[in-house]
């Protein structure tokens, strides 16, 4: 579903919720405005941003080049990773004195939930090579976590 069409569905009863991003991002795009319930911490596997180069144009940067870039990339993810948990711990407070309801999922639940995006990642790594690769390399992090077996 187109994300615009969102707010129209749920205010007529087409769909019960909706999940864009973390509990912050979904309070400023007015989701809680319409929705009283919401997920926290939530069941998303990982914070992730991307900063991608054309293979040709990376390999065309000298070593030192290549390694500030690495270095400022994993400096982009520490601080996109402690906003991000600031913002969304800031927004737990504000949520419920609005009188949102928090959800905590049992473990049962978000295994229950990984094993279906998983099938649906399934589909999308049957597409590509890279695809294969990106879905792998996300299970391999989720096993790294304990998150799925």
């Amino acid at each position: 579903m187109d994300f615009t069409e969102i707010f129209t569905a749920l205010e007529t009863g087409i769909i019960d919720g909706a999940d864009a991003t973390s509990l912050a991002g979904n309070e400023s795009l007015g989701l809680y405005d319409i929705v009283k319930h919401a997920t926290y911490p939530g069941f998303h596997s990982m914070p992730a941003d991307h900063v991608t180069f054309n293979l040709d144009v990376w390999n065309s940067f000298p070593a030192d080049i290549q390694a500030i870039l690495e270095v400022a990339t994993q400096a982009l993810a520490l601080d996109m990773s402690m906003r991000t948990s600031l913002a969304n711990n800031e927004a737990k407070v504000r949520l419920q004195e609005q009188g949102v309801t928090l959800y905590d999922w049992n473990p049962e639940d978000r295994a229950e939930f990984r094993a279906g995006a998983q099938t649906a990642w399934d589909g999308w790594a049957a597409k590509t090579p890279e695809a294969a690769a990106a879905v792998e390399s996300h299970r391999a992090f989720l096993r790294r976590m304990g998150m799925i077996d």
